[in-house]
Formats: C-alpha cells, structure tokens, sequence
C-alpha cells in the first residue's frame, strides 16, 4: 500500500483525519478514518486489519493538525 494523501478538517470542537490510500498491485484506492489522531500510535483498518501510520505518516498528520488549530 501507498499512501496518496492524509486530510484534516474541524468538525465541531474536533479533527476528522482521513487518509487516501493506493493498494499496489490491484490499484484500489480506499479512503479509511485515522483513528486516535491525536496519540502517539495513530492507526487505521483497512480490510478489517490494523495499519499503523508511518513516521512520515505522523508527522504530516500532526502538521495538518495544528493548521486546523490555527484555522480558526
């Protein structure tokens, strides 16, 4: 799998986070929900098993984060 891009938009007082990714070899595109976005071990499920985010991963998620903070 390769991750084509993460999203993050307020809703209410919180975050959504999503994360568009591409499924080598049969070239699916799935969007799925970032769960726990705000721990140190974001993740989500994807064909009912866990992926963890990549450190790359985290770390665009937080910088998407905190623009969303500062978008008031």
């Amino acid at each position: 799998m390769k991750t084509i891009s993460i999203k993050v938009e307020r809703v209410g007082k919180g975050i959504r986070a999503t994360l568009n990714t591409y499924v080598i070899g049969t070239g699916d595109v799935y969007q799925v929900a970032i769960k726990e976005p705000f721990s140190e071990h974001p993740f989500y499920f994807l064909d009912g098993a866990r992926h963890d985010l990549t450190g790359h991963e985290k770390k665009r998620l937080r910088e998407l984060i905190e623009e969303a903070k500062n978008n008031v």
